[in-house]
């Protein structure tokens, strides 16, 4: 699993993330405004493809990278069988917006650029720094983790236990209302004075970090009424600042054991 620790500070501070690649050359990772969300929410997804599903052995063997470029991408950036390109696909778009937010690229066509090395494998080259897969596989942990806040890195879980859990929760989940950018704007403008012009200049990372904090001090408000009033719960009610430390799959596993074993061994 990837470590994130030496970089928490630059999150947790919004700062751009320097990375320091395989070649010792240093490009800034920059998080994500609010005012950007609706490009980036839609668009990160490609980074997140599980290509193990496939069932072809090549590309189960093969890198991310090498799996975006040659199978996702390929026609968009090098045109079909016939060598002519057809309109874009969504998953090129959806490619494009992310180098572009998080790279701060101003003018992609000459800011990014894939070639293929001696090995015959494909290598990006964005502001002139060379990413290679191993690269890459890292600045998708960190574009993960800087701006979308609570993600854990399920890289290394087991596909089964995997599955499990995205069932679980897509149970969950069942019938509820999806919470549009602009309803949460406004849920944490109401609860906290601040304008909906400030929300969208925070990163997207402290304005969702602010947004559960908002959530989570309602629940607890609203909960305690409940308990002064007679109201039983199963559990105590958790205070929404001093909280226990827990992974979000805790619910899905019960036991910390439980999920320990959906991770494979390094």
């Amino acid at each position: 699993m990837f470590d994130i620790t030496p970089y928490q500070n630059y999150i947790e501070i919004d700062l751009p993330i320097p990375y320091i690649t395989r070649k010792k050359e240093t490009i800034m990772l920059y998080p994500v405004f609010t005012k950007d969300a609706n490009k980036f929410v839609p668009s990160y997804d490609i980074l997140r493809i599980d290509k193990n599903k496939i069932g072809d052995v090549n590309i189960i063997q093969s890198s991310y990278l090498q799996f975006l470029l040659q199978v996702v991408l390929y026609d968009d950036l090098f045109g079909g069988a016939d060598g002519v390109k057809a309109p874009h696909t969504i998953f090129y778009w959806k490619f494009i917006r992310i180098l572009e937010l998080c790279f701060q690229l101003d003018n992609i066509s000459e800011q990014f650029l894939i070639k293929i090395n001696d090995k015959g494998k494909f290598v990006l080259f964005i502001k002139d720094i060379l990413i290679d897969y191993k690269d890459f596989n890292n600045i998708i942990q960190l574009i993960m983790y800087q701006n979308v806040y609570g993600y854990e890195d399920d890289t290394d879980m087991n596909p089964d236990i995997k599955e499990a859990i995205d069932e679980y929760y897509a149970l969950v989940n069942k019938g509820k209302e999806t919470v549009t950018l602009e309803r949460k704007i406004s849920i944490v403008t109401a609860h906290t004075g601040i304008l909906k012009k400030e929300l969208l200049l925070m990163t997207y990372y402290s304005f969702m970090s602010l947004f559960e904090a908002v959530v989570d001090e309602i629940d607890y408000v609203v909960n305690k009424n409940i308990e002064a009033n007679g109201g039983k719960f199963k559990q105590p009610i958790e205070h929404f600042v001093y909280r226990d430390k827990k992974s979000k799959y805790s619910n899905a596993f019960g036991k910390k054991e439980s999920l320990e074993k959906g991770f494979k061994k390094i």
